[in-house]
Protein backbone atom coordinates (compact mmCIF):
# COMPACT_ATOMS: atom_id res chain seq x y z
CA UNK A 1 0.00 0.00 0.00
CA UNK A 2 1.14 3.52 -0.77
CA UNK A 3 -0.14 6.44 1.29
CA UNK A 4 0.84 10.12 1.23
CA UNK A 5 -0.59 12.73 3.57
CA UNK A 6 -0.57 16.36 2.46
CA UNK A 7 -1.13 19.15 4.97
CA UNK A 8 -1.25 22.56 3.31
CA UNK A 9 -2.89 25.97 3.68
CA UNK A 10 -4.73 26.92 0.51
CA UNK A 11 -5.80 30.46 -0.34
CA UNK A 12 -9.30 29.15 -1.06
CA UNK A 13 -10.80 26.17 0.76
CA UNK A 14 -10.94 24.11 -2.46
CA UNK A 15 -8.42 21.67 -3.96
CA UNK A 16 -8.44 20.07 -7.41
CA UNK A 17 -7.62 16.63 -8.76
CA UNK A 18 -6.69 16.61 -12.47
CA UNK A 19 -4.14 15.76 -15.14
CA UNK A 20 -1.54 18.52 -14.64
CA UNK A 21 -0.62 18.50 -18.34
CA UNK A 22 -4.17 18.85 -19.64
CA UNK A 23 -5.52 22.13 -20.99
CA UNK A 24 -7.72 24.48 -19.04
CA UNK A 25 -9.65 23.11 -16.10
CA UNK A 26 -13.40 23.01 -16.47
CA UNK A 27 -14.98 25.68 -14.28
CA UNK A 28 -16.47 24.01 -11.23
CA UNK A 29 -18.85 25.54 -8.75
CA UNK A 30 -18.52 23.71 -5.45
CA UNK A 31 -21.10 25.88 -3.60
CA UNK A 32 -22.21 23.98 -0.51
CA UNK A 33 -21.34 20.56 -1.94
CA UNK A 34 -18.16 18.94 -0.65
CA UNK A 35 -17.23 17.51 -4.08
CA UNK A 36 -17.96 18.60 -7.66
CA UNK A 37 -16.75 17.00 -10.89
CA UNK A 38 -16.53 17.71 -14.59
CA UNK A 39 -14.70 16.06 -17.45
CA UNK A 40 -11.04 15.93 -16.45
CA UNK A 41 -11.32 17.65 -13.07
CA UNK A 42 -12.65 17.08 -9.56
CA UNK A 43 -12.91 19.91 -7.04
CA UNK A 44 -13.32 19.22 -3.34
CA UNK A 45 -13.73 21.36 -0.26
CA UNK A 46 -10.97 21.31 2.31
CA UNK A 47 -10.57 22.87 5.71
CA UNK A 48 -9.84 26.59 5.33
CA UNK A 49 -6.43 27.93 6.33
CA UNK A 50 -7.84 29.85 9.33
CA UNK A 51 -9.07 26.49 10.73
CA UNK A 52 -5.73 24.75 10.25
CA UNK A 53 -5.60 24.14 6.52
CA UNK A 54 -6.20 21.18 4.23
CA UNK A 55 -5.48 17.60 5.29
CA UNK A 56 -5.52 15.32 2.23
CA UNK A 57 -4.50 11.66 2.16
CA UNK A 58 -3.87 9.96 -1.19
CA UNK A 59 -3.57 6.20 -1.19
CA UNK A 60 -3.84 3.05 -3.25
CA UNK A 61 -6.41 1.83 -0.69
CA UNK A 62 -9.45 3.26 1.06
CA UNK A 63 -9.35 4.61 4.62
CA UNK A 64 -9.43 2.15 7.51
CA UNK A 65 -12.95 1.10 8.54
CA UNK A 66 -14.45 3.14 5.72
CA UNK A 67 -18.07 3.50 4.67
CA UNK A 68 -19.13 3.98 1.07
CA UNK A 69 -17.11 6.77 -0.61
CA UNK A 70 -18.70 10.19 -1.01
CA UNK A 71 -17.56 10.24 -4.64
CA UNK A 72 -16.73 7.53 -7.19
CA UNK A 73 -15.74 8.07 -10.77
CA UNK A 74 -13.09 7.72 -13.44
CA UNK A 75 -10.93 10.28 -15.18
CA UNK A 76 -8.82 10.24 -18.34
CA UNK A 77 -5.21 11.20 -17.68
CA UNK A 78 -3.47 11.15 -21.04
CA UNK A 79 -0.15 12.09 -19.43
CA UNK A 80 -0.26 9.12 -17.03
CA UNK A 81 -0.07 11.57 -14.11
CA UNK A 82 -2.73 12.98 -11.78
CA UNK A 83 -2.14 15.87 -9.39
CA UNK A 84 -3.57 17.74 -6.44
CA UNK A 85 -3.52 21.47 -7.09
CA UNK A 86 -4.97 24.75 -5.92
CA UNK A 87 -7.11 27.29 -7.78
CA UNK A 88 -3.97 28.83 -9.28
CA UNK A 89 -3.02 25.41 -10.77
CA UNK A 90 -0.01 25.03 -8.48
CA UNK A 91 0.62 21.27 -8.23
CA UNK A 92 1.31 20.20 -4.65
CA UNK A 93 1.68 16.48 -5.42
CA UNK A 94 1.76 14.48 -8.65
CA UNK A 95 1.08 10.75 -8.78
CA UNK A 96 1.91 8.33 -11.63
CA UNK A 97 -0.92 6.06 -12.68
CA UNK A 98 -0.72 2.82 -14.63
CA UNK A 99 -2.39 3.63 -17.94
CA UNK A 100 -4.37 6.64 -19.05
CA UNK A 101 -7.57 6.13 -17.02
CA UNK A 102 -7.77 6.31 -13.24
CA UNK A 103 -10.52 5.19 -10.90
CA UNK A 104 -11.11 7.69 -8.10
CA UNK A 105 -12.88 7.28 -4.78
CA UNK A 106 -13.09 10.13 -2.27
CA UNK A 107 -14.14 10.05 1.37
CA UNK A 108 -14.73 13.13 3.46
CA UNK A 109 -13.22 12.32 6.83
CA UNK A 110 -14.14 15.49 8.71
CA UNK A 111 -14.70 14.67 12.35
CA UNK A 112 -12.34 11.69 12.18
CA UNK A 113 -9.10 12.96 10.69
CA UNK A 114 -10.51 16.33 9.59
CA UNK A 115 -9.73 15.90 5.94
CA UNK A 116 -10.19 14.11 2.65
CA UNK A 117 -9.07 10.59 1.71
CA UNK A 118 -8.54 9.88 -1.99
CA UNK A 119 -8.04 6.39 -3.40
CA UNK A 120 -6.46 6.26 -6.87
CA UNK A 121 -6.39 3.05 -8.88
CA UNK A 122 -4.27 1.90 -10.63
CA UNK A 123 -1.61 3.91 -8.84
CA UNK A 124 2.03 3.07 -9.58
CA UNK A 125 3.74 2.27 -6.30
CA UNK A 126 7.52 2.44 -6.00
Amino acid sequence: MMKIRLEVSLEHAVAFLSDPYAGELAPLDVDERPIASAEGCIAFRVRPSFEGGADITVSSEGPPASNEPDFQGTMNCDSGVISISDSGRFNYCMFPIDGKRVQIQIWTTFGQEDGMWIKLSPLIEY
